[in-house]
């Protein structure tokens, strides 16, 4: 199997238009990796790029599915899997563009056979407040549990049906997979920005959104499919608020803003931990690295004049990294490669 290429890094981060940019220099194609993109008629909310863009180089992995419809990670996984095999057998370079970081862990380490959706139980569950099926997932799958927000409904139901279906946690499920599942490797750029830069980012990209009509774009999800899931993800929930009256139009901007920053953190911590988790390799460390982000957001110095903890990470502009990347790509991989990179640096020669 062809190594692929990812984007990944918190949202806002500039992924999507160096996957393009990248697909064009390696004669690929982008696969996205997002949890909303892959909904019909979800455009602005989800951050999709325009039909312009995707005409730049093929897209797999958007438009998949009526917003009404519930897609989970196995889902996901066997599709992405299915267009990578495609995309091997032609010689096409996988160029994986997302911030769904559970679907790029899954289809990265396999994923476990789960059982389908049980109707009758789905409703018993559904029944319940977020709190107490919360609650309930403490009591028997502790660790999704600490995994999971409480307000995260979709998911913790999720859990609570595999456990009872199967008597196993998912946890202990993925692991009894690991041996024989079918795993991917290639190499992961992961983009990072100081905090208030990313920030600023943030705010510039929920003002698009509100601009190029996300309420409106709201109001035709909400009228025509009034329980659809896509309606509970980040930007379409706080906008369904609004139009439902249970918030303040004026407020919806920082609103949105507020959760999204909420967002890009747990998906830092991601990229900040789980890469050593599964012991990928990962560059650079912090002898050898060009700079340190220190958690702040900033480049910092102890007394001595040595960085402080963060993320090493290393400074190349944009022609540096493509050509790096292109002679790390001519080489066999033995597992997956985590390269940590100071994004203003590959972005400021666009």
């Amino acid at each position: 199997m062809k190594p692929f290429l990812l984007l990944g890094g918190p949202t806002a981060s500039g992924k999507s238009s160096l996957g393009i940019r990248l697909a064009q220099e390696f004669t690929g194609a982008v696969l996205s990796a997002d949890a909303v993109q892959i909904y019909k008629e979800a455009d602005i909310g989800s951050a999709k790029v325009s039909k312009e863009e995707q005409a730049v180089v093929a897209h797999y992995g958007l438009d998949l599915y009526s917003p009404e419809c519930e897609f989970d990670a196995a889902q996901y996984c066997r599709y992405a899997q299915s267009v990578l095999e495609d995309l091997s057998r032609t010689n096409t370079q996988a160029v994986l563009v997302g911030g769904s970081t559970m679907y790029i862990k899954l289809l990265i380490e396999g994923i476990a056979d789960l059982p389908g959706r049980d109707p009758l139980l789905r409703k018993r569950l559904e029944s319940r407040s977020n709190t107490s099926l919360h609650r309930l997932l403490r009591r028997l799958d502790p660790d999704s549990a600490a995994r999971l927000h409480e307000n995260d409904r979709l998911r913790i139901v999720r859990a609570l049906e595999i456990l009872m279906l199967t008597g196993d946690t998912m946890g202990s499920l993925q692991e009894k997979q690991q041996a024989t599942a079918k795993t991917y490797t290639g190499l992961l750029l992961v983009l990072w920005w100081p905090r208030q830069e990313l920030y600023e980012r943030i705010n510039r990209r929920v003002q698009l959104m509100l601009d190029a009509g996300l309420l409106a774009e709201t109001r035709y999800l909400m009228d025509r499919y009034p329980s659809a899931p896509v309606l509970r993800s980040l930007g379409y929930a706080q906008a369904k608020a609004v139009l439902e009256g249970k918030a303040d139009e004026a407020n919806l901007a920082d609103a949105i803003a507020r959760a999204t920053r909420r967002y890009a953190k747990r998906q830092m911590t991601f990229w900040r931990n789980e890469p050593t988790k599964l012991s990928w390799q990962i560059y650079p460390d912090a002898d050898v690295a060009d700079g340190i982000l220190g958690d702040d957001g900033d480049e910092r110095l102890n007394r001595r004049g040595n960085p402080v903890k963060g993320m090493p990470v290393m400074r190349l502009d944009y022609q540096a990294l493509r050509t790096r990347v292109r002679e790390r790509m001519s080489k066999p991989f033995e597992c997956c490669e985590v390269w940590h990179l100071d994004a203003t640096h590959i972005m400021e020669n666009e």
